[in-house]
């Protein structure tokens, strides 16, 4: 069975199961991905941030580039909560959701680099590109900096070349260590009969 049909199985078994059954994991292939957890469900057949979305990405003063940056970061973040729950080998533990979501990001990614999940150039880049998202999340107006200069339309090709470069190294030693797929598939299987869902 193709990936993308392997996505598609594994987002439709979710349908049915009550919001407090839901099973959490996250699972990417090259273009698709599927999420589940805390009374949710989400499936994308189209990847996540795709080369396109970042070639729209320009640099500008304005809420779409702000927006586009938290979005990028929201999604950065997740991924790595990802991480550190794989690491512990964790998939419903709630409380242990409560302590993650209070961890600031640089300590995830201290424990990450640590644990050799990260690498430190990773890590130096990811500090990086976190300076430029937490002035666009923290600050009204005001100049933004990147690597202690000035990001403006000239110098703002570095920001999203490492800005996309971040986020493929991400994924690829993510998908080392997202479940596996097939035994994904046959966990919800075996969650429906339980449930008695058909």
């Amino acid at each position: 069975m193709k990936k993308i049909d392997k996505i598609r199985k594994l987002f439709n078994l979710l349908r049915g199961i009550p919001m407090e059954k839901m099973p959490h994991f996250l699972i990417f292939t090259e273009n698709e991905y599927v999420v589940s957890g805390k009374n949710n469900a989400h499936c994308s057949f189209s990847a996540y941030p795709n080369e396109d979305e970042f070639f729209h990405l320009s640099f500008s003063n304005d809420c779409k580039f702000r927006g586009k940056v938290l979005e990028i970061f929201s999604k950065f973040e997740f991924i790595i909560n990802e991480m550190v729950r794989a690491h512990f080998n964790l998939r419903n533990r709630v409380d242990f959701d409560d302590i993650l979501l209070s961890l600031d990001l640089f300590i995830k990614i201290k424990y990450l680099t640590k644990w050799q999940l990260i690498n430190k150039k990773q890590k130096d880049r990811i500090i990086k590109l976190k300076e430029v998202r937490n002035s666009l999340a923290h600050s009204w107006v005001g100049s933004l900096y990147y690597d202690g200069k000035l990001l403006n339309e000239s110098s703002f090709n570095e920001f999203k070349d490492d800005l996309i470069d971040f986020w493929k190294y991400l994924l690829t030693e993510y998908r080392k260590y997202q479940p596996d797929i097939d035994l994904q598939i046959e966990d919800i299987i075996t969650l429906r009969e339980e449930l008695g869902i058909k």
